[in-house]
């Protein structure tokens, strides 16, 4: 099976709400990764969930999206953003004194194959196969990674992809897949520089495997 990685997300969710001026965190940002190729703060109103979005900053390889209570850092390849990881938690955790007390990580894959890659998981007599048009699967089991309670999540679903480019369009039939692994909403850690950096690079490692589909 081939998998083609779609993208990775690293999210940094604050105990306090982030209150001061976006436009000022910004040009902090800034000072430390260099200039963006476009910078948006949005005027959301101050009622609006805490997860919307008030400034996002587009870098050639990645983007930033933050909002009061979490910063999340996408990148369509993980080599782009490895350099840019330490600086980011250099200036949220020790310079802004950000309080991070949960740290996700999510891997979105493509992986071409057919659906009896799933349905071979399953047991064959819960189901009419010949009639089977779509089919999803999510396990969760709780880790300990460095000293934390983490969520292992493994999400597989059948899909069809259409893709149009200058050759023509051609469809595909595969799975997304995606693990996200994450520090239990349960427990409030106060994660430090040092904490941070080890949990990011173990969920990087861990998010490269699906145990459903053999490794």
């Amino acid at each position: 099976m081939r998998k083609e990685t779609i993208n990775f997300q690293i999210v940094l969710f604050l105990r306090d709400k982030f209150k001061d001026h976006f436009e000022s965190l910004s040009l902090h940002i800034k000072e430390k990764i260099g200039d963006s190729d476009n910078t948006q703060i949005l005027p959301i109103p101050s009622d609006a969930p805490s997860e919307i979005p008030r400034l996002i900053l587009n870098y050639k390889d990645f983007f930033l999206n933050i909002s009061t209570d979490r910063i999340s850092l996408v990148a369509n390849n993980y080599s782009s953003i490895k350099v840019i990881i330490p600086k980011l938690l250099s200036l949220f955790i020790e310079e802004k004194e950000f309080v991070i007390n949960r740290i996700g990580f999510i891997r979105n894959d493509f992986i071409e194959t057919t659906l009896e890659s799933i349905t071979e998981l399953i047991k064959e007599d819960k189901f009419p196969k010949e009639k089977l048009k779509e089919i999803s699967i999510r396990i969760n089991n709780e880790l300990d990674i460095l000293n934390f309670s983490c969520n292992n999540i493994e999400s597989l679903q059948f899909s069809r992809v259409i893709k149009t480019d200058n050759t023509g369009t051609i469809e595909r039939d595969g799975i997304l897949a995606q693990r996200d692994l994450n520090t239990v909403a349960e427990k409030d850690y106060k994660i430090d520089y040092g904490a941070a950096s080890k949990l990011i690079n173990e969920f990087q490692v861990k998010a490269s495997t699906y145990s459903l589909l053999g490794g």
